[in-house]
């Protein structure tokens, strides 16, 4: 699904409620962290109190440096370069990738006759292709993609980033909270990050809804801490996953692509516990 699209149904939620405060568009210009009362100062001067902090502010938070969290993280040694396209034939019914030894290659349908490719390549080589001209890259596509797929009729936007894997060191402490990209990041591949995203919110929610009810401190460190139990492990092990995805089968060692070969024809016919799988990635099962 487009993040405009998720954007936009997350925005008309948000209108719909009465007691929310909502500023868009706003900047945050200054965040004071204090365990009981924290301060926020926006971009027009006007000054914010809250007893709880939620870092959603994405993976260089403004929230999770002020509350003075740290972060482990480390750099793939690939870059990702995004297409935005035109194609031929119209609509397309299939989601396709391969993995080859510089990175995968991935091409995700969307509406109309619109598509997205992904280009993963050594940092060097996806700063050439994104010089190149409409024409040369869809030349360049169209020998390093599969010729089953359709033609590319016109690039709409392009875009290259670094990919970096980060997870920080906490998720909660007294009247703060990180969730989404301020918690962690994850190598893309699979398109799970946002996924992850939703599940700590929806998590994040049950905690807080938990411990009010409950007559508890909702903000404080010790119902928080909850929240990080039942989230860090569960965000640890698809970085996993996918860093054993990225790296076993972007190689040509071949006792390895049998083995990964094997292993995903015993995955396809694993039946209920493929189903679920699949569930899991859609973001359906927590």
């Amino acid at each position: 699904v487009e993040n405009r699209v998720v954007q936009l149904a997350a925005t008309e939620a948000l209108l719909a409620k009465g007691d929310i405060d909502y500023r868009c568009p706003a900047a945050v210009a200054e965040i004071v962290y204090r365990p009981q009362a924290s301060q926020l100062t926006l971009s027009d001067g006007s000054r914010l109190q809250a007893r709880l902090l939620i870092a959603a502010d994405g993976a260089r938070s403004q929230v999770r440096e002020a509350a003075g969290i740290g972060v482990t993280s480390w750099d793939y040694p690939m870059h990702a370069l995004v297409l935005a396209c035109r194609m031929e034939g119209g609509q397309q019914d299939i989601t396709w990738q391969q993995f080859t030894p510089t990175g995968p290659l991935a091409f995700l349908p969307l509406s109309g006759d619109a598509a997205s490719l992904v280009w993963y390549h050594r940092p060097e080589e996806a700063k050439r292709l994104q010089t190149l001209s409409d024409e040369e890259l869809i030349a360049a596509v169209s020998q390093s993609f599969p010729r089953k797929l359709p033609g590319i009729r016109e690039i709409i936007a392009r875009g290259s980033f670094g990919l970096t894997r980060r997870h920080a060191q906490c998720y909660a402490r007294d009247g703060v909270a990180l969730a989404g990209d301020a918690a962690h990041t994850i190598h893309p591949l699979a398109g799970q990050g946002v996924n992850l995203g939703f599940q700590d919110a929806a998590q994040l929610a049950r905690v807080i809804a938990d411990a009010h009810a409950k007559g508890e401190d909702w903000a404080g460190e010790k119902a928080l801490s909850r929240y990080q139990r039942a989230r860090k492990p569960a965000n640890l092990a698809m970085q996993a996953g996918m860093d054993a995805f990225c790296y076993g089968f972007s190689n040509d060692i071949g006792p390895l692509r049998l083995l990964r070969g094997l292993g995903l024809k015993l995955a396809d016919k694993a039946g209920p516990l493929k189903r679920e799988a699949i569930r899991y990635a859609l973001g359906l099962r927590a």
